[in-house]
C-alpha cells in the first residue's frame, strides 16, 4: 500500500479512468515467464531522492496487470504540480485532510475498474463522502462542494445546474435504475463517457486542493468556509436551496 500511494501522484497527472493500458501495475504476484508454472516475487523499491520505483527481487508478493508496469518514461517531479504533491504527501492527520486524501486514493482505485459505469458510481460516492463526516443529501453536498470550485456567480449557477443533472438524472439512472452510462443522453460514445467522468474527477481534485490549502481541520470549519465563499460569490442560502 505504501508503494501504491506513492504512485497516486503519477496516476493523477498522467492516467485516467477507462484507459487501463496507461496504468502502472498494482502490488501482487507476477508470473515468471522464465519458470513454467512458478511465481517470482518482486519488490517495488522507492528511491526517495529521484522519486522513482525500481523492481527488485524480494519476499514481498506482487501481481501482474496490463499496463505500463513501472517502466514509464514520464517523469513527474514534485514541481510539476506542487499543490497536488503537497496534498498527497502532507503530514497532516486531521479529519478533513484524511477524508480528502481518501478521496484522492479512491480516484486512483476507480482507474483500475474495467466497467466505466461502476467507476462512475465509485466517483459519485466519493463526492458524497467528501464534504462531511456524516451522510448528507446531494442538495446539501452541493452547497458544501461547489463554493470551493468557482470564482464567480455565473460559473456557480452553471455548475449547479450540471450538478443537479448529474445527481437527479445520471446517478439515478445508473444507481437506482441499473442502466449503463452509454444508454444515457449525451453519452453515446466511449470518448464522451470518459470526458464526462473525468470532468467530475477534476472537480474532486480542485475541491481537495482548495480545502487542504485553506488549512481547515474540522467539518464545522468546512461548513463555515463554504458559507463564506458562497456569500462572496453572491449566492444567498435561500436561493441556493431552490436551485
Amino acid at each position: 500500500d505504501h508503494v501504491d500511494r506513492y504512485l497516486d501522484y503519477f496516476r493523477l497527472l498522467e492516467c485516467q479512468i477507462g484507459n487501463l493500458d496507461s496504468l502502472p501495475s498494482l502490488p501482487g504476484v507476477i508470473l515468471d515467464s522464465r519458470a513454467k508454472n512458478s511465481f517470482t516475487r518482486y519488490l517495488y523499491q522507492i528511491d526517495e531522492k529521484e522519486r522513482i520505483c525500481r523492481e527488485v527481487l524480494s519476499p514481498v508478493e506482487y501481481y501482474h496487470s496490463n499496463g505500463i508496469g513501472l517502466y514509464s518514461d514520464v517523469y513527474c517531479p514534485s514541481e510539476q504540480h506542487p499543490i497536488l504533491y503537497d496534498c498527497l504527501f502532507s503530514n497532516r492527520k486531521d479529519e478533513v485532510y484524511n477524508r480528502c486524501r481518501t478521496a484522492l486514493t479512491r480516484i486512483n482505485e476507480a482507474m483500475y475498474m474495467r466497467d466505466v459505469s461502476v467507476a462512475f458510481v465509485y466517483i459519485m460516492s466519493t463526492i458524497e463522502m467528501l464534504t462531511s463526516n456524516t451522510m448528507l443529501n446531494f442538495r446539501k453536498t452541493k452547497s458544501l462542494f461547489l463554493p470551493f470550485l468557482l470564482s464567480n456567480k455565473k460559473e456557480y449557477y452553471q455548475l449547479s445546474d450540471e450538478f443537479r443533472t448529474l445527481t437527479q438524472y445520471y446517478r439515478t439512472e445508473v444507481v437506482h435504475n441499473g442502466k449503463k452510462l452509454y444508454e444515457l443522453d449525451g453519452l453515446d460514445t466511449y470518448k464522451k463517457i470518459i470526458k464526462f467522468i473525468m470532468s467530475w474527477v477534476s472537480n474532486i481534485l480542485l475541491y481537495c486542493e482548495s480545502v487542504i490549502q485553506s488549512g481547515v481541520t474540522s467539518y464545522n470549519e468546512v461548513n463555515l468556509l463554504a458559507t463564506k465563499k458562497a456569500i462572496e460569490l453572491g449566492i444567498k442560502p435561500d436561493t441556493e436551496n431552490q436551485s
